[in-house]
Protein backbone atom coordinates (compact mmCIF):
# COMPACT_ATOMS: atom_id res chain seq x y z
CA UNK A 1 0.00 0.00 0.00
CA UNK A 2 1.08 3.25 -1.04
CA UNK A 3 0.71 6.68 1.32
CA UNK A 4 -2.08 8.76 0.76
CA UNK A 5 -0.76 12.40 -0.44
CA UNK A 6 -3.24 15.38 0.51
CA UNK A 7 -0.12 18.30 -0.60
CA UNK A 8 -0.77 20.59 2.22
CA UNK A 9 -3.78 18.96 4.13
CA UNK A 10 -3.39 17.67 7.68
CA UNK A 11 -5.11 13.95 7.25
CA UNK A 12 -5.94 12.24 10.51
CA UNK A 13 -4.25 8.87 10.66
CA UNK A 14 -7.34 6.70 10.57
CA UNK A 15 -8.16 8.09 7.25
CA UNK A 16 -5.11 7.33 5.88
CA UNK A 17 -5.96 3.57 6.78
CA UNK A 18 -9.55 3.86 5.71
CA UNK A 19 -8.81 5.94 2.19
CA UNK A 20 -6.04 3.31 0.91
CA UNK A 21 -8.19 0.16 1.39
CA UNK A 22 -8.95 -1.58 -1.86
CA UNK A 23 -12.54 -2.01 -0.86
CA UNK A 24 -14.52 0.65 0.21
CA UNK A 25 -15.67 0.13 3.95
CA UNK A 26 -19.14 1.87 5.65
CA UNK A 27 -19.47 2.38 9.32
CA UNK A 28 -22.04 3.51 11.17
CA UNK A 29 -21.98 5.61 14.26
CA UNK A 30 -25.66 5.75 15.46
CA UNK A 31 -26.57 5.53 19.35
CA UNK A 32 -29.31 3.35 18.79
CA UNK A 33 -27.12 0.62 17.02
CA UNK A 34 -25.50 -1.58 20.16
CA UNK A 35 -21.82 -1.72 20.58
CA UNK A 36 -20.75 -4.69 19.11
CA UNK A 37 -22.62 -3.46 15.50
CA UNK A 38 -21.44 0.22 15.54
CA UNK A 39 -18.52 -0.41 13.65
CA UNK A 40 -19.44 -3.49 11.89
CA UNK A 41 -18.80 -3.07 7.91
CA UNK A 42 -21.97 -2.39 5.93
CA UNK A 43 -24.80 -2.41 8.56
CA UNK A 44 -28.33 -2.42 7.65
CA UNK A 45 -30.40 -0.87 10.33
CA UNK A 46 -34.03 -1.68 10.56
CA UNK A 47 -37.32 -1.03 12.51
CA UNK A 48 -38.79 -4.74 13.10
CA UNK A 49 -42.23 -5.17 14.09
CA UNK A 50 -41.73 -7.53 16.86
CA UNK A 51 -38.16 -4.94 18.11
CA UNK A 52 -39.99 -1.68 17.59
CA UNK A 53 -41.28 -0.86 20.97
CA UNK A 54 -44.37 1.65 21.91
CA UNK A 55 -41.59 4.92 22.29
CA UNK A 56 -42.68 7.47 19.47
CA UNK A 57 -39.06 6.84 18.33
CA UNK A 58 -38.93 3.48 17.17
CA UNK A 59 -36.18 0.90 18.31
CA UNK A 60 -33.98 0.11 15.35
CA UNK A 61 -32.18 -3.16 15.00
CA UNK A 62 -29.70 -4.83 12.69
CA UNK A 63 -30.37 -6.73 9.38
CA UNK A 64 -28.60 -10.04 9.82
CA UNK A 65 -26.82 -11.80 6.96
CA UNK A 66 -29.71 -14.12 6.26
CA UNK A 67 -32.43 -11.02 5.88
CA UNK A 68 -33.94 -11.71 9.27
CA UNK A 69 -33.94 -9.51 12.30
CA UNK A 70 -30.71 -9.39 14.13
CA UNK A 71 -32.53 -9.89 17.57
CA UNK A 72 -35.60 -11.71 16.87
CA UNK A 73 -35.13 -13.61 13.87
CA UNK A 74 -38.07 -12.15 12.54
CA UNK A 75 -39.07 -11.09 9.23
CA UNK A 76 -41.24 -8.27 9.36
CA UNK A 77 -39.35 -5.07 9.28
CA UNK A 78 -38.95 -2.17 7.05
CA UNK A 79 -35.40 -0.08 6.60
CA UNK A 80 -34.94 2.43 8.96
CA UNK A 81 -33.91 4.68 6.41
CA UNK A 82 -37.47 4.89 4.92
CA UNK A 83 -39.33 5.32 7.90
CA UNK A 84 -37.40 8.94 7.87
CA UNK A 85 -39.02 10.00 4.06
CA UNK A 86 -42.21 8.66 5.41
CA UNK A 87 -41.84 11.01 8.49
CA UNK A 88 -41.06 14.09 6.24
CA UNK A 89 -43.83 13.27 3.27
CA UNK A 90 -46.37 13.28 6.18
CA UNK A 91 -45.07 16.56 7.82
CA UNK A 92 -45.62 18.74 4.63
CA UNK A 93 -48.91 16.78 4.25
CA UNK A 94 -50.00 17.95 7.69
CA UNK A 95 -48.37 21.45 7.17
CA UNK A 96 -50.12 22.42 3.88
CA UNK A 97 -53.06 21.09 5.14
CA UNK A 98 -53.19 23.26 8.54
CA UNK A 99 -52.14 26.38 6.14
CA UNK A 100 -54.60 25.97 3.80
CA UNK A 101 -57.09 25.46 6.57
CA UNK A 102 -55.68 28.79 7.60
CA UNK A 103 -56.12 30.42 4.30
CA UNK A 104 -59.67 29.79 4.20
CA UNK A 105 -60.81 31.04 7.53
CA UNK A 106 -59.04 34.17 6.40
CA UNK A 107 -60.57 34.12 2.76
CA UNK A 108 -57.58 33.86 1.12
CA UNK A 109 -58.72 30.67 -0.56
CA UNK A 110 -62.01 31.11 -1.78
CA UNK A 111 -64.53 27.93 -2.12
CA UNK A 112 -66.26 27.62 -5.48
CA UNK A 113 -69.47 25.90 -5.75
CA UNK A 114 -69.98 22.32 -5.64
CA UNK A 115 -67.88 20.94 -8.67
CA UNK A 116 -65.57 24.04 -9.07
CA UNK A 117 -62.63 24.81 -7.88
CA UNK A 118 -61.12 27.03 -5.45
CA UNK A 119 -59.87 30.39 -6.27
CA UNK A 120 -56.35 30.37 -4.75
CA UNK A 121 -55.04 33.65 -6.73
CA UNK A 122 -55.58 36.09 -3.17
CA UNK A 123 -53.52 33.02 -1.69
CA UNK A 124 -50.97 32.84 -4.20
CA UNK A 125 -50.13 36.56 -4.37
CA UNK A 126 -49.92 36.06 -0.17
CA UNK A 127 -47.13 33.60 -0.56
CA UNK A 128 -45.37 35.30 -3.60
CA UNK A 129 -45.44 38.96 -1.56
CA UNK A 130 -44.35 37.77 1.73
CA UNK A 131 -42.49 34.34 0.82
CA UNK A 132 -41.42 34.67 -2.79
CA UNK A 133 -43.01 31.78 -3.74
CA UNK A 134 -46.79 30.75 -4.64
CA UNK A 135 -47.09 27.20 -3.55
CA UNK A 136 -45.75 25.74 -0.37
CA UNK A 137 -44.94 22.77 -1.63
CA UNK A 138 -41.16 24.70 -3.01
CA UNK A 139 -41.33 25.60 0.94
CA UNK A 140 -39.18 23.56 4.14
CA UNK A 141 -40.87 22.81 6.84
CA UNK A 142 -39.13 25.60 8.85
CA UNK A 143 -40.33 28.00 6.22
CA UNK A 144 -44.03 26.24 5.83
CA UNK A 145 -43.96 26.71 10.21
CA UNK A 146 -43.26 30.33 9.24
CA UNK A 147 -46.12 30.70 7.46
CA UNK A 148 -48.05 28.92 10.01
CA UNK A 149 -47.53 31.08 12.29
CA UNK A 150 -47.88 34.05 10.40
CA UNK A 151 -51.55 32.95 9.67
CA UNK A 152 -52.46 32.18 13.05
CA UNK A 153 -51.34 35.80 14.32
CA UNK A 154 -53.49 37.17 10.93
CA UNK A 155 -56.25 35.46 12.41
CA UNK A 156 -56.19 36.62 16.19
CA UNK A 157 -57.44 39.81 16.04
CA UNK A 158 -60.79 38.24 13.98
CA UNK A 159 -61.42 35.60 16.72
CA UNK A 160 -60.68 38.19 19.49
CA UNK A 161 -63.74 40.07 17.89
Amino acid sequence: MGTLDCGAIDVPPWYEAVATKDEPTLFISDPGVSGRFANSPLTTLIVCGNCAGDAPVPRKTVLAADGTCQKCGGRSYVLASSLTIHKKQATRLSQQRQIEALAEQLGLIRLGRPGERRDMSRYRSFLKEHYGVDTTARMNETERASVITALTLIMRPYEEA
